[in-house]
């Protein structure tokens, strides 16, 4: 069973991989074992999972050709529509489920001991493909990925020169996909193999077979801009902090005092051990 970081990167070490993500490298790992991953999730047993609404329909998105299709085209309220499914499915299209940590077990279990282990908010994320082709044109991400191919073969085209250090609502045009610059890297994954794409990396793949099945694990860091994210949710939260800031001119200078000293004493007051905490358990948003 796969539920640590060291199952999860092995033979790489756990401090290998810490070093990776610090350092913002792509990294092929090959296969430890064909069946390596199998035991997180299965071909059967994601459409079994999508079918029966164990992941909710709001946590699915279908494409076909590396574009979206219109969510009204294959849900029904909070329910996907099977036979629609099957038909997209049926015409080389993708299957993209997302924060399956929350309904599927084997990656709560294996994305709480990351988190844990890691101090970051790590989320977890499913590809199913059919036919020629990704579920996605040319893109990056704004997480740390770590890909893990289950079944079938899958080619990885990640580009070079990566948006620096991305975060949630930051907006970077991604590229063009034509671009003559030569990719970073080009590979084909087999099922059991690693493959480590830093936030950033534009990417896209190609399917190679009739079908490939993996699974993506984010990592979001903890950076300022998150800290700054979570003191706004904590002043929200205070009535004292929520009062509107209309001072006359006369008053202005007080008022000034006045907030730099509670911005001051909300500094003071911090702690990265619960802004950790806190961090870990709210996936980052725009």
């Amino acid at each position: 069973m796969v539920s640590t970081l060291a199952d999860l990167v092995s033979p790489l070490t756990e401090s290998a991989f810490v070093a990776q993500l610090r350092a913002r490298t792509p990294l092929v790992q090959r296969a430890a074992g064909i069946g390596r991953y199998a035991t997180l999730i299965d071909w059967n047993s994601l459409l079994r999972a999508v079918i029966d609404g164990t992941i909710p329909a709001d946590r699915l998105r279908l494409t076909q050709g590396g574009k979206f299709l219109p969510n009204a085209l294959y849900r029904h309220g909070d329910a996907v529509k099977p036979q629609v499914v099957e038909q997209v499915m049926a015409n080389a299209g993708s299957i993209m489920a997302n924060g399956v940590e929350s309904y599927l077990a084997t990656f709560t279990t294996l994305c709480a001991n990351l988190g844990e282990q890691l101090g970051e908010h790590v989320s977890a994320g499913v590809i199913a493909t059919i036919g020629p082709g990704g579920a996605l044109d040319l893109h990056y991400d704004d997480a740390d990925l770590a890909i893990l191919q289950i079944e079938g073969r899958k080619r990885w085209i990640i580009h070079g020169d990566p948006a620096l250090d991305p975060v949630p609502g930051m907006k970077t045009p991604p590229g063009d996909s034509n671009s003559e610059t030569p990719p970073e890297l080009d590979i084909i994954l087999e099922p059991g193999d690693f493959l480590f794409v830093p936030a950033g990396y534009r990417h896209r793949c190609e399917n190679q077979g009739e079908r490939s099945l993996h699974a993506g694990i984010f990592f979001w860091p903890l950076t300022m801009a998150r800290a700054f994210t979570l003191l706004r949710g904590a002043a929200i939260a205070d009535p004292a902090q929520r009062r509107p800031l209309r001072a006359g001119a006369d008053e202005a200078a007080d008022e000034e005092a006045v907030l730099k000293d509670a911005l001051i004493a909300q500094i003071r007051a911090l702690s990265l051990t619960d802004l950790r905490a806190r961090h870990r358990a709210t996936k980052p948003t725009t």
